[in-house]
């Protein structure tokens, strides 16, 4: 029988026994481990705090599926907290009787990877970000920034660098930047599923209107999508006299700053805080403009769900997003001035902008999931056959 362990970041309420995702990780994306897989051991933060809202869309509980439960910690500081507490946990309860995916960046994989490499115990890796641009200047407010800046990225080097396979959710920009060792087999497949459901019949069509409604998706723990340029940027639009609304989904320990800041501003923007998948399509389909202008990005999930919808889209020049993209709808980040700007003339020049989602619709069919199963699927066979050396 073989058995996976796969470690995140992502955080867990456990509640009757039942495990729920604060973060998007669903029973679906279980089944595509579980299929090469007979058992999956999830190794991730829980939590049992009944003040945290759950519902069944948040469902992360399955047949084949368990967890080993790290302390809920939140931030840097309070993984420096539990890091002696979590090191102990993992050292009793990892062994050499199944495989090791480590989801990367971040501080579980990280020392996941350091108690199996003084186990001499083989590894795996999805790189799905770049520390580099995570902790880039007013992205994270934190007086060793620059210090965890360098370490993180030099740790993320060696890690991909010893592992015996590598999966990234980018083409070349995270391979260029934390390529894999020599001999180690590595492959490039977006970790985003597109449905055939979630695809819209045909692209949005933009015309004029009294306002417009612009849409963004992500959390506001940190200021890693920032939500506060795009709130200057409608400023910038309001004294133009482009009446814009800002739709924001996502919460975080931010968000009423934002709110804060919107108010103070004097734009118009709602912060909906976490909703559920069907809330995220149908405000979706409500909207006339996509946008994410991140300091960072891996490969972003939000913005091929936007594009399937059908819907003209702006994005940073940060991570992945220009291999989503073309270089006209892209923005330097922190630059809210040039977001404003092209914002203006998405919602002015309409041919540009409907040829932008005709676009974008048939760039999503490329990450649908039938077409990126088989490279998904070299992957995990990599590592089975690795484990049966």
């Amino acid at each position: 029988m073989m058995k996976l362990y796969f470690a995140t970041e992502a955080r867990f309420v456990r509640r009757n026994n039942n495990y729920y995702s604060l973060g998007g990780f669903s029973t679906e994306l279980w089944e595509r481990y579980l299929e090469h897989f007979d058992k999956l051991v999830v190794i991730a933060r829980v939590t049992t705090d009944d003040s945290i809202h759950v519902d069944d869309s948040m469902n992360a509980s399955c047949n084949g599926v368990s967890f080993i439960e790290l302390p809920y910690y939140i931030g840097f500081g309070g993984y420096i907290s539990n890091r002696k507490s979590i090191k102990s946990i993992l050292s009793e309860k990892l062994k050499s009787d199944g495989c090791f995916i480590c989801r990367l960046p971040g501080q579980i994989g990280g020392t996941v990877i350091s108690v199996l490499e003084k186990k001499k115990i083989p590894y795996s890796c999805e790189v799905v970000g770049n520390p580099w641009d995570v902790f880039v200047k007013g992205s994270v407010s934190h007086p060793l920034r620059p210090v965890i800046r360098r370490i993180s990225t030099y740790n993320l080097k060696r890690q991909v660098k010893n592992a015996k396979a590598c999966l990234y959710v980018t083409q070349r920009t995270l391979q260029q930047m934390y390529p894999v060792g020599k001999g180690s087999f590595s492959v490039g497949v977006s970790d985003v599923i597109v449905r055939d459901e979630v695809i819209a019949k045909e692209s949005r069509i933009l015309c004029k209107k009294e306002r417009y409604s612009i849409i963004s998706v992500g959390s506001l723990a940190q200021m890693y999508k920032a939500p506060d340029i795009v709130l200057l940027a409608m400023e910038i639009l309001k004294k133009r006299g482009i009446n814009i609304h800002l739709t924001w989904l996502g919460d975080g320990i931010f968000k009423q700053d934002m709110v804060n800041l919107a108010n103070k501003l004097g734009v118009d923007a709602d912060f909906k805080g976490n909703v559920s998948s069907d809330i995220v399509y149908k405000n979706l389909s409500e909207s006339d403009i996509f946008l994410l202008v991140s300091r960072t990005e891996g490969l972003p999930r939000a913005v091929v769900e936007a594009m399937a919808h059908g819907l003209p889209c702006i994005g940073s020049r940060v991570g992945g997003i220009p291999e989503l993209l073309e270089p006209s709808v892209l923005v330097e980040k922190e630059n809210p001035e040039a977001l404003a700007d092209l914002i203006q003339r998405l919602v002015t020049d309409y041919d540009f902008t409907n040829e932008q989602a005709k676009r974008n619709l048939n760039e999503a069919l490329l990450y649908k999931e039938d077409r990126l199963k088989e490279l998904r699927n070299q992957y995990f066979e990599y590592i089975k056959a690795q484990r049966d050396e």
